[in-house]
């Protein structure tokens, strides 16, 4: 049996969520897809942390932390309006005008960068990350 010495453990914090408030962040990357349960169309952005408020659990920025935010499309029902309302806040924040034909290129969005607002909520027993808005920076 071995013994390791792991510098910082003690001091690590025990949830992976970052503090609720606004973030400035770039988008790191987009994937379209479908739920495994319901099969409700989504769209999962990563966003990559440039400034933010100082994590009370470590005393720290978290620049370069992630945060996924996943917005799910219904293809029927109020949620669609919903999913909708909040992707296009999304490109607004960004500057990116929605083209007629709906098509969102992510080639665009990839790299800008806006200001996101993060609460949490429980899922399965367990804080989670919820982006609450969307904002251009400046």
């Amino acid at each position: 049996m071995a013994v390791y010495e792991v510098n910082g453990l003690h001091e690590a914090p025990v949830t992976n969520v970052v503090d609720p408030g606004t973030y400035h962040v770039s988008i790191l990357g987009m994937e379209v897809g479908t739920s495994k349960e319901k099969g409700t169309p989504f769209y999962k952005f990563t966003f990559s942390i440039l400034g933010g408020p100082i994590q009370q659990s470590s005393g720290r920025e978290p620049i370069g932390r992630h945060i996924i935010n996943t917005i799910y499309i219904p293809v029927s029902g109020e949620g669609t309006l919903i999913g909708l309302g909040k992707l296009k806040r999304l490109c607004k924040a960004v500057g990116y005008e929605v083209p007629e034909n709906n098509l969102i290129d992510d080639e665009y969005l990839i790299g800008r960068e806006l200001l996101i607002n993060v609460k949490h909520r429980e899922y399965q027993g367990e804080p989670q990350e919820e982006v609450t808005s969307y904002k251009a920076v400046g």
